[in-house]
């Protein structure tokens, strides 16, 4: 009775290992670069990025690496970050009137 207590106890601390998986190819990630491709993809992981509207044109980017704007964004997030830049143009459209309106106002001594 002892010799199969033993062994159940034996048994129970076995540590079960995960099989590992030979039929499967590992995708490995490509080494990052020290250096971003330009000045202005410093900022890619911020929402502060402008991405470069040449640099995916067949021609390229003619600044480079002093280029100021992100060479790491694709033609997506190049469109999307225009149609934002347009959807606060409509927005700040009538602000940008009342403004001027209000400035005119004031230079004329007027009450707006």
């Amino acid at each position: 009775a002892a010799a199969a207590a033993a062994a159940a106890a034996a048994a129970a601390a076995t540590v079960q290992l995960p099989q590992i998986r030979t039929d499967v190819a590992l995708e490995v990630a490509p080494p990052l670069a020290l250096e971003p491709p330009s000045i202005g993809s410093w900022l890619h992981d911020t929402h502060a990025r402008k991405p470069c509207a040449w640099f995916c044109k067949p021609q390229g980017c003619a600044n480079g690496k002093e280029c100021q704007h992100c060479h790491l964004c694709d033609q997506g997030q190049l469109r999307s970050c225009r149609q934002a830049v347009r959807a606060l143009e409509v927005v700040a459209e009538p602000l940008k009137e009342q403004h001027v309106a209000h400035q005119s106002a004031e230079q004329h001594g007027l009450q707006a």
